[in-house]
């Protein structure tokens, strides 16, 4: 079986595991081992390079955003129409599925997905790469259509702010001492509150960092009370708190010698 997904695969690998009752079943049940092949462990080119239909749809099937879109829109033509050309009108009617769950997945329009699918079923693959690219897709027109539109709101309380500026530094100039000295009370008030912030910040940031610590700590040490091995607090470190193997190793250590 092959996996699409960009994560680790975690599931069972033998089947007997992932049934249940299987001790009631007994002799009844396949017992197999799942070969997984992760799509994302190949490039395009290596999928493509094997020049059969079942590559194909591999290197479809891993397009899960525009990225890949992209990349897969690069990949030689030829091969591509090489592929598609040889095979069977079975074989073909599962690209055109293929090539629709793609489209739906990326959300589309009907009518162009639909006449993208038509394009696969002819065997015309160039025209289908030619057209891609111009694919209006709904989720991006909606981004770009906030892009722009919070772009407009930001230049329009720009000009706002920049106006209200202007009249301040007007009135400031005509008691320049007065306001000086108000500036300066109010800029000594500024710096104040920055630094009770700052304050705040480093205490809140202390106690994070306590709280971090302390939870690390109960990890290691629930796993040893539950009798795990100490690789297995380091492969918990690793995956809940983001540390390489070395500090996970290294803080599993130190924390697994206080239990007394």
């Amino acid at each position: 079986m092959y996996y699409e997904g960009s994560d680790r695969w975690s599931a069972d690998m033998n089947f007997r595991d992932r049934i249940q009752l299987k001790e009631v079943f007994g002799d009844y049940c396949p017992n197999f081992t799942y070969k997984v092949v992760c799509l994302h462990d190949y490039t395009n080119e290596e999928l493509l390079g094997r020049e059969d239909e079942m590559s194909f749809l591999m290197m479809i099937n891993r397009i899960q955003n525009q990225d890949d879109l992209r990349k897969f829109l690069q990949v030689e033509q030829d091969k591509v129409k090489k592929i598609v050309n040889k095979a069977s009108p079975q074989v073909l009617e599962i690209f055109a599925e293929t090539i629709w769950s793609l489209c739906m997945k990326m959300n589309v329009p009907t009518k162009e997905a639909e006449e993208c699918v038509n394009k696969v079923k002819e065997r015309n693959m160039g025209y289908l790469f030619e057209n891609m690219e111009k694919m209006d897709i709904q989720e991006e027109r909606r981004k770009t259509a906030d892009a722009r539109r919070e772009l407009k709101e930001a230049r329009e309380e720009a000009e706002r702010q920049a106006k209200k500026l202007e009249r301040d530094v007007q009135e400031r100039l005509k008691a320049a001492q007065k306001q000086m000295e108000e500036a300066q009370s109010r800029a000594e008030e500024a710096q104040s509150r920055v630094e009770e912030a700052q304050s705040r910040a480093e205490e809140a940031q202390s106690q994070a960092e306590q709280t971090r610590i302390e939870a690390i700590r109960n990890t290691v040490q629930l796993c040893q009370r539950l009798g795990a091995a100490k690789e297995i607090a380091v492969q918990e470190l690793m995956d809940t708190y983001d540390m390489d193997q070395m500090k996970a190793q290294e803080t599993a250590a130190a924390f697994w010698r206080e239990i007394k």
